[in-house]
């Protein structure tokens, strides 16, 4: 495995952490062990899950220690943690979305909430007077509507992290994460080759443009994807070099129908479609790392064959942050 497993299970961790950010007036999006309850003054809410946060390896721990967080946007969508570790990081977790309950009954309608609430349309990403290319527009302006805070909150703590700042997240939060580590780049040039980014189950959101801009700045050299078997959400909305639309042919009319009918609108909305980043580590239905040279075409034939098998639980179960990637990840033995 590219990436070091200690801290990829501690990445994972971190982005468990953030599903525990909400409004005060919802309910915590995970079930968890809470230890405590912080308010950050402004209606948002972060329930301290002790062994979670634990295995992060923050500068505290969970009895005494929280990370900053934030809840922000429509309906409060957007969310985000900043942390210190004891070992020099700025930890930065951006929230994602709940993981879809699929079953046979509401497969398609899924995908078609998924595609329609997503703004898949391309949005210039500009850095200062740079044009970086394009970025997935429901994504950058998350990503731009939670900036200001988290550059506020990275600014207070930097100098306290001398080995750099490590960015992550799970699904929405995943596809976030190069967008982060961009504005992070661009606004601490001191912090070159010192920016790790761990995003795990995202959907891709840049364009063929951004990534190869990525590339040439070194982000993509520390940028680590990880994929568990059997997940749609990496494909979503439409992945150049790995695309579901053209992997999948549902038998019978309504599923054919329907998805064709996606197909097209998912095409018409992201034209040339969109580009994943960095290294992609992937994992089979067991949580076991598979060492495949070809990693991204075993992981769009598995989730192929799982959609059009009718096994859309397990579609929907292999995306789960908590029950899914944090099980590849097992606390290492003592």
């Amino acid at each position: 495995m590219i990436a070091d497993p200690n801290m990829a299970r501690r990445m994972i961790n971190a982005c468990v952490c953030a599903y525990e950010i909400h409004h005060d007036e919802e309910e915590a999006a995970v079930s968890s062990n809470i230890l405590r309850r912080v308010d950050n003054g402004d209606g948002c809410v972060y329930d301290v899950d002790a062994e979670i946060q634990g295995a992060v390896g923050f500068v505290e721990g969970p009895e005494t220690y929280a990370p900053a967080f934030i809840c922000s946007g429509e309906d409060h969508i957007n969310g985000c943690l900043v942390g210190l570790t004891e070992d020099g990081y700025a930890v930065v977790s951006v929230r994602g979305t709940l993981p879809p309950e699929l079953d046979h009954h509401n497969i398609m309608g899924w995908v078609k909430d998924w595609v329609n609430d997503a703004h898949m349309r391309p949005l210039k990403w500009i850095l200062g007077k740079a044009h970086l290319g394009h970025a997935e527009r429901g994504f950058a302006e998350a990503a731009q509507e939670l900036w200001p805070w988290v550059q506020e909150q990275l600014g207070l703590i930097l100098d306290q992290a001398p080995n750099g700042v490590l960015i992550t997240g799970h699904s929405k939060g995943g596809a976030m994460t190069y967008l982060m580590a961009s504005l992070v780049h661009q606004t601490w040039p001191d912090l070159e080759g010192k920016i790790e980014v761990y995003a795990f189950a995202p959907a891709v959101s840049v364009d063929e443009a951004f990534a190869e801009g990525y590339s040439a700045s070194g982000l993509a050299e520390k940028t680590y994807r990880f994929q568990h078997e059997n997940d749609l959400v990496p494909f979503l909305p439409n992945w150049t070099r790995a695309s579901i639309w053209k992997a999948v042919s549902f038998k019978g009319f309504l599923h054919e129908a329907e998805w064709l009918a996606l197909t097209a609108f998912v095409g018409s909305r992201t034209g040339a479609g969109y580009w994943a980043p960095g290294h992609l580590i992937y994992f089979d239905s067991n949580f076991r790392y598979v060492d495949d040279p070809n990693p991204v075409d075993r992981a769009l034939a598995a989730v192929a064959s799982a959609l059009q098998a009718g096994e859309f639980k397990k579609v929907g179960a292999a995306h789960s942050a908590r029950d899914s990637y944090l099980r590849c990840f097992p606390p290492a033995a003592e």
